[in-house]
């Protein structure tokens, strides 16, 4: 009778720490993390200069040493999405955050109202922009620019399959 106690409260015990174990898992929201943990629906891209996840038009990524380089993309990708956007240019902010090659991607925002993140190649002498928003890239987007670094945009969202799809270098 003694071994069918203990039994009883041994099974009650893992019950009981099983379910406690449920209560505390974290629901992820978005469920889109990447390999490092980033949710890029909500904006979030890994920053490898850094070593975490942040929005690049909240805190810069930068890996940039060409000053001028840098000027030359933020002229540019910001004509680009006031032209996309209509927006007064003296009140949006453009920030580079990483230069690969011949493919940037960086943040844009106007004061007090939030901002996203934009993606550009450049194509001949001009940078043009690729992307630029919140939320997921759709894979659509990055047909004309088949080598853009799986590094900058690890993930695309897929409509034909609607899923989102990670990225190989191969």
């Amino acid at each position: 009778m003694k071994k069918f106690i203990i039994f009883i409260i041994f099974g009650l015990v893992i019950i009981l720490a099983g379910f406690l174990v449920y209560l505390n898992q974290k629901q992820i929201v978005g469920g889109d993390e990447d390999e490092h943990g980033c949710i890029g629906s909500a904006g979030y891209s890994w920053c490898e200069a850094k070593q975490k996840c942040l929005r690049v038009w909240e805190e810069p990524c930068s890996n940039i040493d060409n000053r001028d380089q840098e000027d030359l993309i933020k002229t540019q990708i910001k004509k680009a999405i006031v032209e996309k956007h209509g927006q007064n240019a003296s009140t949006l902010d453009i920030t580079v955050s990483i230069i690969e090659g011949s493919y940037a991607k960086g943040g844009a925002s106007v004061k007090d109202m939030g901002g996203g993140m934009w993606f550009a190649a450049k194509v001949g002498d001009e940078w043009k922009l690729v992307w630029d928003g919140n939320g997921i890239i759709t894979c659509s987007v990055l047909t004309p620019y088949p080598d853009f670094p799986v590094s900058l945009i690890p993930q695309c969202f897929d409509e034909s399959v609607n899923q989102l799809i990670t990225r190989s270098s191969e």
